[in-house]
């Protein structure tokens, strides 16, 4: 009876978790729309385009509150990135080294890393910056690495509106009770970012 109580309350946990990070990645592409309606409406209506197609293509894995194959999540993020280039053009490079993608990772998960490397990090930086997602497996692991080369941000800190990274604290979360995964970020020393 205890055991399952325990396991309803992280069930409940996730669950809200999961909602909360939902409503954050939703927010973040129309603040991007947004962006685009002032600098370029033709780009900003490709954009709700896009953004309609994928909601349709994702919502279902994006409601499930249970881990996804790294190559959904992956598809999940080039969706993401296209949108981003579409505010930032040729000052955001993204370079991929996917060694592994059969496993296991709670949905939104790469995502919101991946938005704070663009956004506090590349996004910051004059003239722009590159952002490489690499994956590799272990002997008791498998690794998903988010480096940029940008200014370089602590997760405890906060945002320009005094708001801490939300999504971050949310991945932080949820790996660690859907998968006992673990979340480290590390401002590096010549500039940027590397969450692991």
């Amino acid at each position: 009876q205890q055991r399952k109580l325990q396991q309803e309350l992280k069930d409940r946990r996730v669950s809200v978790m999961m909602s909360q990070i939902r409503t954050h990645f939703i927010f973040n592409v129309m603040t991007i729309i947004s962006g685009l309606c002032n600098s370029d409406p033709q780009k900003a209506d490709d954009a709700i385009i896009l953004f309609a197609r994928y909601l349709r293509k994702n919502i279902a894995i994006m409601e499930r509150d249970e881990p996804i194959l790294f190559s959904q999540e992956l598809q999940h993020l080039e969706d993401y990135i296209y949108l981003e280039k579409m505010r930032f053009g040729d000052e955001l490079q993204i370079v991929y080294d996917i060694q592994v993608q059969s496993f296991l990772i709670p949905s939104l998960t790469l995502q919101p890393i991946a938005e704070n490397a663009v956004k506090h990090g590349v996004g910051k930086k004059t003239g722009g910056g590159t952002v490489w997602i690499r994956t590799e497996e272990n002997a008791d692991c498998y690794m998903v690495v988010v480096e940029d080369d940008g200014v370089g941000y602590a997760p405890q800190q906060t945002t320009d509106d005094g708001r801490s990274h939300i999504g971050v604290e949310n991945v932080g979360k949820r790996l660690k009770e859907m998968v006992q995964g673990t979340l480290t970020i590390e401002r590096l020393e010549q500039g940027g970012t590397k969450a692991v």
